[in-house]
């Protein structure tokens, strides 16, 4: 069971692994990178408000309820940023980010020990069913954007 919960959490840590790569610096076209902005600020807020209602929480059902609630939003984005990633390859090398997209790797950073934390708390309920399952559908939803 310990092993299975790794695997959406290594999920997340590469997710935010590569957003943070898309978040760092640069000047030249803040309009080329639009659809960068909007789906980084799609995926910091799904991150922010689960954080949110899985602390909250206090029983299984509540923070299957949150993490599905993370996932329906991640669904209609994860094909979005698969594209982004094939799109601006550039954005993958740390030296190559426009400063434009600072704040936006300023706001993963933040949000990650939040999630980080999250994670671990919907992890302490990892043996409910319906955890199980949100957590399972989460690990489904990473690999529609690797």
């Amino acid at each position: 069971m310990k092993n299975a919960m790794r695997l959406p959490v290594l999920a997340l840590c590469l997710l935010l692994s590569f957003s943070s790569a898309c978040n760092k610096g640069g000047d030249a076209a803040a309009d080329k990178y639009a659809a960068v902005k909007d789906t980084l600020t799609k995926y910091v807020s799904l991150l922010d408000i689960c954080a949110k209602e899985v602390e909250a929480a206090t029983e299984a059902g509540a923070i299957a309820a949150a993490l599905n609630k993370m996932n329906d939003g991640m669904q209609m984005i994860a094909l979005k940023i698969k594209t982004l990633g094939k799109e601006y390859p550039e954005l993958n090398v740390p030296e190559n980010i426009p400063a434009d997209l600072k704040p936006f790797m300023d706001k993963m950073d933040a949000i990650h020990p939040v999630m980080m934390a999250a994670m671990q708390k919907a992890n302490t309920f990892a043996s409910d069913p319906v955890v199980q399952l949100a957590l399972g559908r989460f690990a489904e939803i990473q690999r529609l954007m690797d």
